[in-house]
């Protein structure tokens, strides 16, 4: 956040590019975009990314960290079926069992006149969704309305500490020894978190009957961890036990953050400008009056309602869930970046806070929050989506960019 703040406020002029380190750019330009993040593009991950993984060197990396291009593009290649956005769609059942729990719980906070931390009830609703989703069964954030076993707090440390070793990541095995010394609260924390998905991926793993005629799992649920399950036992050797592990830590890491945020945002704004919740008010029931909507609306359905997906698109726009440019290192060569020649070795990277504050791109409204925004011809909506950069525009979206 703190590079954003400084691209944005730097002289009260418009800057396309801010050097934030001594060998570090963060750049403005819509066109950059491709050429730093596109399919293709021969820019590697900066070694920021490296303080976001395991430290010891002989550990499984996962598709966040990973800075081998080769590499990275085998082991997506390995779970791209599972994440299509087809698949991501038939694990709508799992939310909408979350958003079950989630409606009883307001009704209750409703009926009671009590007033309640919506940031929080969406985290502890992000986690649930993630955890069902990816293992099939929910933490317990819902029911509890608790920080179980410091699992929050301990995603809340695990990002500051990448974040900020990641400028320092030579240090990271030093860092990360050091803090293993200190006094360790025993089985909370991230901890918890991993012995939750160890236990579910055992217990999978007893319990689901395999036809040897087909070689197929034979599981009903259907969740990320049962299709995983699939093409290891299609291919052992090639989605090893190892890999479902590191993937569903990944998924619960990294979605469960992302997506509270986002919807954290999106709630905020519909109570901050009341006029906009009106207009979705009104499209939902004219949806509704029409019988165009089941209960709970599904994603489908959701996509046909244009105001709906504008909040959605504008609410994540004003407050992106990343604050600082996702890095990469400049291939040998050279490239030329909003109209200046940056040299091999070079890092680059768009902040996600400072091109949604484009003026030339959103307008000179860009500070607002306005969904209207969004409403226009499909020329000027493609123009808009193209600087849309949220979670993540390069070839392996993560799993919460596409909830």
């Amino acid at each position: 956040m703190a590079t954003a703040t400084k691209h944005l406020a730097a002289g009260g002029m418009i800057w396309h590019i801010i050097r934030i380190a001594p060998n570090e750019y963060s750049i403005d330009d819509a066109d950059a975009v491709k050429v730093i993040y596109g399919l293709g593009s021969q820019f590697i991950k900066s070694p920021w990314y490296i303080a976001s993984g395991n430290p010891d060197p002989h550990a499984a990396l996962d598709l966040f960290s990973d800075r081998d291009p080769i590499r990275h593009a085998a082991s997506r290649r390995k779970v791209a079926s599972a994440y299509s956005m087809t698949a991501l769609a038939q694990l709508e059942p799992f939310v909408d069992q979350c958003y079950s729990v989630l409606r009883a719980r307001f009704i209750e906070f409703a009926d009671r006149g009590q007033a309640i931390d919506m940031a929080h009830w969406m985290q502890c609703y992000a986690f649930d969704v993630i955890g069902e989703i990816t293992v099939g069964k929910r933490f317990g954030f819902l029911d509890q309305g608790d920080d179980i076993d410091s699992i929050m707090a301990a995603i809340s440390q695990y990002l500051s500490y990448a974040a900020i070793v990641g400028v320092y990541s030579e240090f990271h095995r030093f860092a990360a020894k050091l803090i293993s010394l200190l006094p360790q609260k025993q089985g909370g924390g991230m901890a918890a978190m991993i012995k939750f998905a160890n236990e579910q991926l055992e217990h999978r793993l007893s319990t689901t009957a395999v036809d040897a005629a087909d070689n197929k799992h034979l599981n009903p649920k259907g969740d990320f961890l049962s299709r995983m399950l699939n093409l290891h036992h299609q291919n052992p050797e090639k989605i090893t036990l190892k890999d479902i592990f590191v993937t569903c830590i990944t998924n619960i890491g990294a979605g469960s953050d992302t997506t509270s945020i986002s919807l954290s945002s999106v709630f905020y704004h519909l109570c901050k400008y009341p006029e906009v919740a009106q207009k979705l008010r009104v499209e939902i029931d004219e949806k509704a009056a029409a019988g165009e909507l089941d209960d709970p609306i599904t994603f489908k359905q959701a996509q046909s309602m244009p105001y709906l997906q504008a909040v959605l698109k504008e609410a994540l726009r004003v407050h992106p869930a990343t604050g600082l440019p996702l890095g990469r290192v400049v291939p040998i060569g050279g490239a030329i970046i909003a109209g200046r020649v940056f040299p091999a070795g070079s890092i680059v990277g768009v902040n996600s806070w400072v091109a949604h504050a484009n003026q030339a791109v959103w307008g000179p409204d860009s500070a607002v929050f306005r969904p209207e925004r969004w409403l226009v011809s499909k020329d000027k909506y493609n123009v808009l989506d193209k600087y849309f950069f949220t979670v993540s525009v390069s070839p392996a979206p993560a799993l919460a960019q596409n909830q």
